[in-house]
């Protein structure tokens, strides 16, 4: 059936399958003509293609040449789709070669943090305009390993980083005396905002004056609390960060990088830009902690962390997935969280396309 039938008959599933088949095969040119297809019957006779539009533009991010791939970054709304396409047009083009593609200013930058996610050193390249985000251009020893994040033509896989003891686990003790710190708040709940959209999402955070247990035993009575290396603190704060939780469209590496400093520099009072081996050395005075269980599916961040000053703080945010959704087995030490478009309400032009897109057969 030629594009020109399918368009008109308005077959959202035929027409994702169409554009499947084309970005498989590698057939470039076909997946721009249905995606200027669509967009024209959206224009011109108000047919509700939106979907397959963006399913192109996703599929041109994700394997077009690079110059193609960044003019659908460029071109394309990306709100719907399974997450940014600054993050998605980063995982098979190198910064040597976006970097001259992509127009100046925030846009260009958020790309050189994806590009830093992923192995990348821009330290003095002028073309990687970071300061948005108040990040370094380079990837620093003290945040961990970096992201593990494979997207595909239907599922993004970013596995859970791991964050092994370093010492005996305890139980949490009662509830210590409340800290009031909105400051601190405003900084630290955002690592999870999109997850309070989840109506079985639960984000607890608990600022107090003693030791760790008390601000665990705020927000998880009862559970075990293992002392962490900071690296591994933080890695998870960035994977939780730039996630989008069982509401699926992640935020982005660049995003959860960006939330995660903001976190940090706020906890030790520092200024935006400030050094990184300086915000290092004050974060290491704290004493970091992860608290349990941690196994079950789903997204989660429970991290804790205890000033020698005698105050504490702990953040226990849990999302599991919809009960119709099924995860993959995790593979050994490995938390595999794997996020599919979502569905959203039954007038949501794109909730329609969801089910073709979880029904493709390959990665």
């Amino acid at each position: 059936m030629s594009v020109a039938e399918l368009v008109h008959r308005g077959d959202l599933d035929e027409l994702v399958r169409a554009v499947d088949a084309a970005a498989t095969r590698g057939d470039v040119d076909e997946v721009l003509s249905l995606r200027r297809a669509c967009l024209d019957a959206v224009e011109f006779s108000g047919r509700q293609l939106w979907g397959p539009a963006a399913y192109a533009a996703y599929r041109l991010a994700l394997e077009a040449p690079a110059d193609i791939a960044v003019a659908a970054v460029l071109d394309a709304d990306d709100r719907h789709m399974l997450g940014p396409l600054t993050e998605v047009v980063a995982q098979h083009h190198d910064w040597a070669v976006l970097r001259d593609l992509l127009p100046p200013g925030p846009l260009r930058g958020t790309v050189a943090v994806e590009r830093v996610l992923r192995g990348d050193d821009l330290r003095g390249d002028q073309a990687a305009e970071v300061g948005h985000l108040d990040v370094p251009a380079h990837w620093t020893d003290w945040e961990g390993e970096r992201p593990r994040l494979t997207y595909r033509s239907g599922e993004v896989l970013a596995p859970a980083p791991v964050a092994r003891p370093t010492g005996p686990a305890t139980v949490a003790g009662d509830p210590g005396a409340p800290i009031r710190d909105p400051e601190l708040a405003q900084a630290w709940e955002p690592l999870v905002a999109p997850w309070s959209a989840s109506p079985d999402a639960r984000v607890v955070f608990a600022v107090v004056d003693g030791p760790v247990g008390g601000a665990v035993g705020t927000v998880a009575a009862g559970v075990e609390v293992a002392p962490i290396d900071l690296v591994d603190a933080v890695a998870a704060m960035t994977w939780a960060a730039s996630s989008g939780g069982s509401a699926r469209r992640r935020r982005g590496g660049a995003a959860g990088r960006s939330t995660t400093w903001w976190a940090l520099r706020t906890l030790v009072a520092h200024e935006p830009a400030s050094p990184p081996e300086e915000l290092e050395a004050d974060l290491r005075e704290w004493t970091w902690y992860r608290f349990g269980p941690v196994e079950e599916d789903g997204w989660w961040l429970r991290i804790a962390a205890e000033h020698p000053d005698g105050w504490s703080l702990a953040i226990d945010a849990r999302d599991p997935p919809p009960p119709d959704e099924v995860l993959p087995v995790p593979d050994d030490d490995l938390d595999e969280a794997t996020a599919t478009p979502g569905a959203g309400a039954a007038a949501d032009p794109w909730a329609d396309f969801d089910s073709v897109l979880r029904d493709l057969d390959h990665p």
